[in-house]
């Protein structure tokens, strides 16, 4: 038997004659990086773990009127455009500004505004769009009125 020509392979073989075949081993292939959802604002992705918000987890955005939550719901919701995702948008008491969503770059023909009367409705709704999986991103847009409204009663009359 011939000795091998590549280095490398002379000198495993070569360490595991002296050693034994388990003095050299792969070394194991690395953990899967996080999925995540690039916010589309460069600084803040590159602030977060992972390099953007996680997939398939919860995250809040928590913060004093007019500091900058919306822009960067419109940011990842379009974002997840151009990735080829699908933004739903439920609308919570406040109004949507598809002006401003526009400036973000958000495609308003393939955005889908949600509108529920309450908040029963709100929960019920967001537990069928989770559960269906249609949406990469979904932003919940006066999540403050939910929080306010509810009640016990309030979540056993949305999951009957």
């Amino acid at each position: 038997m011939s000795a091998p020509t590549d280095p490398l392979a002379a000198l495993v073989s070569t360490v595991q004659r002296r050693w034994g075949p388990s003095a050299l081993q792969r070394a194991p292939s690395p953990p899967a990086a996080p999925r995540t959802l690039a916010t589309g604002i460069a600084a803040l992705d590159a602030w977060l773990p992972g390099g953007g918000l996680p997939r398939g987890a919860l995250t809040e955005g928590c913060g004093t009127p007019t500091c900058g939550l919306t822009t960067l719901a419109l940011c990842a919701a379009a974002r997840t455009q151009r990735d080829g995702g699908r933004t739903l948008w439920l609308v919570l008491g406040s109004s949507f500004d598809p002006y401003a969503a526009e400036r973000q770059g958000v495609t308003l023909d393939t955005l889908v505004l949600v509108r529920p009367r309450d908040a029963a409705e709100a929960l019920a709704l967001l537990d069928e769009l989770i559960g269906g999986r249609a949406a990469r991103l979904i932003v919940v847009s006066g999540a403050e009125r939910l929080a306010r409204e509810l009640s016990p009663a309030t979540l056993d009359s949305a999951f009957r």
